[in-house]
C-alpha cells in the first residue's frame, strides 16, 4: 500500500510529471487527443500541458540545448507510469482503441473492485486509466521526536507507512 504524508505549508504546493522524448510533437498530440490536455506554455523544446482539473504534464524534447545529460538519457519510459481516473473506464478505453492507441490491458476489474485499462504512449510510458476511488485517509502515528515538527520526522513516518 502506498500512502501520502501531509507536509507543512512550506512544502511545494503542486506536483506535475514530465516526459523527456525524441517524439515531442507525437507525445503532445497523444495527451491532447486522449486525455484532454491543452497547452499552457510551448517554447521551442518545452511544453507545459494542463487540464481543467489542475493536472499538469511537462514534455521536453530530448537532446535540447542546455539540458543535463541525465535528462536526455531518460527517454525510454522505464520505471515510470502515469495514471488518470475516469468515471467510465470502458468508454475511455473504446475511445483510445478507436483512435489507434496501443492497448496494453483491456478493461478489467481489479481485486480492489476498481475498473482499469492500460495504454502505452508514444514513448513507451504506461498510462493507467482507473475508476475513481475515494480512499480513506491514513493517519500516521504522532512523531516520536518532540524536538521535530510532526510532519518533519519523515524517516519514522515512512517506516510506519511501509508496515501498514
Amino acid at each position: 500500500m502506498i500512502c501520502a504524508i501531509m507536509l507543512s505549508t512550506a512544502s511545494p504546493s503542486a506536483l506535475h510529471s514530465g516526459i523527456v522524448t525524441a517524439r515531442f510533437v507525437a507525445t503532445c498530440e497523444f495527451y491532447f487527443e486522449h486525455f484532454g490536455f491543452a497547452p499552457i506554455e510551448i517554447s521551442g523544446e518545452f511544453a507545459l500541458l494542463g487540464r481543467a482539473d489542475g493536472s499538469r504534464l511537462a514534455v521536453l524534447q530530448a537532446g535540447g540545448d542546455g539540458q543535463p545529460a541525465a535528462l536526455s538519457q531518460s527517454t525510454r519510459g522505464a520505471g515510470v507510469w502515469l495514471a488518470f481516473e475516469s468515471d467510465d473506464v470502458d468508454a475511455l478505453h473504446a475511445h483510445l482503441a478507436s483512435r489507434g492507441a496501443e492497448i496494453v490491458c483491456d478493461p478489467e476489474t481489479t481485486l480492489s473492485g476498481r475498473r482499469r485499462c492500460v495504454v502505452r504512449d508514444p514513448n513507451g510510458v504506461l498510462v493507467y486509466v482507473t475508476s475513481r476511488h475515494e480512499a480513506a485517509p491514513v493517519s500516521p502515528p504522532p512523531s516520536t521526536n518532540s524536538k521535530t515538527h510532526p510532519h518533519e520526522d519523515h524517516r519514522y513516518r515512512l517506516r510506519w507507512l511501509s508496515c501498514h
